[in-house]
């Protein structure tokens, strides 16, 4: 009778024992890690190719190298692309690579081009942007540099026209081009009205 009592024993120990654990487990908060501070530091530009400011080349491609991995936001507000092209240069990311491509047989010879993607490329952890890229070339042996600045007013009310796109065409373009044509250059006026073509 004595092992009886004994194997009772453990088995009333081991059972105690399983319910205090459970009882434990189950008051435990389940929360996943916080992975750490929040990186506020924003992409750092490591390369690019062909480099910013070229002479003489049609550029077709362009290819960023970022020290993070990178997205692209909101590319239809960011980009700005002058003069403007028959189709819009295509901007993907491939890890911490972005490439921006270019349809290189829509450029013009001696022309001066200027690509904006103001805060479209992004960090993909925090969505910190890589502020205001801006990438210059030249297919012809110099840049032009000439600039053009202005404030625009409602005609109607006399206030400024805060946020009007201005749009330039050359000068032999007839006046009905507006509706069928695309513009060589456009810009979009600031809060106060003023706007800068450069």
């Amino acid at each position: 009778m004595k092992p009886l009592v004994k194997n009772s024993f453990q088995k009333y120990v081991g059972w105690l024992l399983l319910a205090v654990s459970l009882f434990f487990t189950a008051c435990a908060n389940i929360v996943p890690p916080d992975g750490g501070p929040k990186d506020t530091e924003p992409p750092v530009l490591l390369s690019i190719q062909p480099k910013d400011s070229s002479l003489n080349k049609k550029v077709k491609r362009i290819e960023l190298r970022f020290n993070k991995y990178m997205e692209v936001q909101d590319v239809a507000n960011n980009l700005q692309f002058s003069p403007l092209i028959a189709f819009s240069p295509t901007v993907v990311t491939y890890g911490k690579t972005i490439v921006i491509k270019i349809t290189d047989s829509l450029l013009e010879e001696n022309t001066t081009y200027k690509l904006s993607l103001g805060d479209a490329l992004v960090d993909n952890r925090e969505s910190t942007p890589y502020p205001n890229f801006v990438y210059t070339f030249s297919t012809g042996a110099y840049f032009d540099s000439l600039h053009l600045r202005g404030q625009v007013f409602d005609a109607e009310t006399g206030n400024v026209a805060s946020g009007a796109t201005i749009v330039l065409y050359p000068s032999q373009t007839p006046d009905s081009a507006i509706s069928h044509t695309k513009p060589q250059y456009v810009q979009k006026a600031d809060a106060s009205g003023n706007f800068e073509f450069s």
